[in-house]
């Protein structure tokens, strides 16, 4: 019975062992030249040939610089949103007058038949 069980759970080991050599295999996006210097991304870490950057790399702004940086990107973002709502702005003008349009030739379709009296008689 022990024999059996073993040699089910070496199986099951085996298994689970190539499953996890896969999963390592698949997320391992790296090669490695001829002279044995990897290049690429694996979990957690970039490859650059002999260097290699843990994730996540964080770039800050060099002392005395933060508040330019920060300035920097506030200006960016009221610029992003004011281009958002300039061009919001645009797409309802655009169309109030799509719809100002509809409303005026459905207005003159209705006087052109009032004028020509093929309106019909209520019930």
């Amino acid at each position: 019975m022990r024999i059996r069980l073993y040699v089910t759970l070496e199986a099951i080991n085996d298994s689970l062992a190539a499953e996890a050599d896969a999963v390592a295999r698949a997320t391992d996006w790296t090669i490695t030249d001829k002279d044995g210097n990897r290049w690429g991304v694996s979990p957690g870490q970039i490859h650059l040939g002999k260097i290699t950057l843990p994730l996540p790399v964080g770039f800050v702004a060099p002392p005395g610089k933060r508040q330019e940086a920060e300035a920097r990107m506030r200006d960016a973002s009221d610029l992003e949103r004011g281009a958002a709502a300039a061009q919001a702005q645009e797409v309802w003008k655009e169309r109030a007058k799509a719809i100002r349009e509809r409303k005026d030739r459905e207005r003159a379709e209705r006087e052109q038949a009032d004028t020509t009296g093929a309106r019909q008689p209520p019930p």
